[in-house]
This record gives structure tokens, C-alpha cells and sequence, in this order.
């Protein structure tokens, strides 16, 4: 097998192996928790999950809103991020990344534009 066919077979079997780690947690740690995802605060809700290894705010947020019955949350992609600049707050594009912070203020600009 050449090197560059080994080293994607590699990073596919790895990204499959994270993706079953990810699916295994979520069945197996959260389920009591999240069952009350409806009475939690969003909040609460993205930081439970942001506890998962290699869970950040937008898959967490991604969850919450088409699986947990969250539906005040919004992930913030790239297109979220351009339709916030160009039409909520012009001033976000000074921002140099997308920080904790920057990414709460994206959140609250579709929450309560």
C-alpha cells in the first residue's frame, strides 16, 4: 500500500474510531442529564456537553437544537458568522477570531437582533 493511500486509511479509521468514542459517551454518560434538557438552560446544556472530548460550542449547539429540544440556540459557522456581520453588527468583522466571547455575541444577535 503506498504511504499517502496508508496515512488516509489511517485518518479515516481514527475519524471513525472518535466519531463511536463521541456516539458511545453521549449514550452512555449523558442520558439522565440531557433527559432534562427541556427544563435546563442553554447554557447548561452546551457546557454538559462541551465535557465531551472533542465537543466545542457549535457541535454542542448543533445537538441542543436538533436534539435536545433547545430551540433558542444557534451554531455559529462560517455563514452564520457572514450573515452577522453583513446584517446585524458590521462591527464583528473587526474581530481576529472567533472567541468564547465573539461567539456568545454572534449567539445573542439572532436570539434578540
Amino acid at each position: 500500500m503506498r504511504p499517502l493511500a496508508l496515512a488516509l486509511a489511517l485518518a479515516l479509521a481514527l475519524a471513525l474510531a472518535l466519531a463511536l468514542a463521541l456516539a458511545l459517551a453521549l449514550a452512555l454518560a449523558l442520558p439522565l442529564a440531557l433527559s432534562l434538557s427541556p427544563f435546563l438552560s442553554h447554557d447548561q446544556v452546551r457546557s454538559m456537553l462541551c465535557e465531551l472530548p472533542g465537543v466545542g460550542p457549535k457541535v454542542a449547539d448543533c445537538v441542543a437544537l436538533f436534539s435536545l429540544d433547545q430551540a433558542g440556540t444557534v451554531p455559529v459557522d462560517t455563514h452564520v458568522w457572514q450573515i452577522a456581520c453583513r446584517d446585524l453588527d458590521p462591527t464583528l468583522s473587526e474581530c481576529k477570531s472567533l472567541t468564547p466571547a465573539v461567539y456568545e455575541r454572534v449567539d445573542l444577535l439572532f436570539l434578540y437582533p
